[in-house]
């Protein structure tokens, strides 16, 4: 046999036998939702700020050791971290009113009346201390831009599958437009783009802790 025949048809068994075995082991489930993480550096954490067992769940907060920040989850049971609960933008700590934003426009528990903005959110987590911790707060448009997973399809979400329950919408970041606009910056999972949106529209929040 030639050996340059011989050489092709083995490059040819050897390319379709691993095509198959691609195949194979996505349908059994090797490939498992590990794959969508491996551009990130996760760990799941359980309520109490326990690392928990990758594959299982529900986990409460997701570490990221490639920049130290932790997030949180959205659940989708009937509690204060409810994956469709929305907040208006509100800070009571800036010096002008108009900047502060809009206090309780969003929909969110029953616990918060009252409260379904930004900061009634934060003090709510910082309350209960999720996954041990105490200084929840917004992130920077930075900040959860990391999260974006580019790699999945449009409409989305844009997110790995370490962050359940994620709205293909809008989520409010820390960052705020130019004085007295009373226009703050969000997120959108859905296509990745951020824009700025008058601060009494009722987003979702993802908090990060460090």
């Amino acid at each position: 046999m030639n050996p340059a025949n011989a050489f092709t048809r083995l490059r040819f068994f050897l390319t379709f036998s691993a095509g198959w075995l691609l195949v194979l082991m996505w349908g059994c489930g090797a490939t498992n939702d590990i794959e969508f993480d491996t551009q990130f550096d996760f760990v799941h954490l359980d309520t109490k700020g326990e690392i928990m067992p990758f594959k299982t769940g529900p986990w409460a907060c997701v570490q990221d050791n490639g920049n130290g920040l932790v997030w949180e989850v959205k659940a989708d049971n009937e509690g204060l971290r409810h994956y469709t609960a929305t907040f208006s933008w509100f800070n009571p700590s800036k010096v002008q009113t108009r900047d502060q934003g809009i206090k309780d426009k969003g929909s969110c528990h029953p616990s918060l009346r009252g409260s379904c903005d930004t900061q009634g959110y934060v003090a709510a987590m910082n309350k209960i201390q999720l996954c041990g911790r105490s200084n929840w707060r917004l992130p920077t448009r930075d900040e959860l831009a990391s999260l974006l997973e580019l790699r999945l399809a449009s409409p989305g979400p844009l997110i790995t599958p370490s962050f359940p329950n994620t709205k293909a919408s809008g989520y409010w970041t820390q960052d705020e437009g130019p004085p007295y606009s009373g226009v703050a910056w969000a997120l959108n999972f859905s296509d990745g783009q951020t824009a700025m949106f008058p601060k009494n529209s009722a987003f979702y929040v993802r908090l990060v802790s460090e």
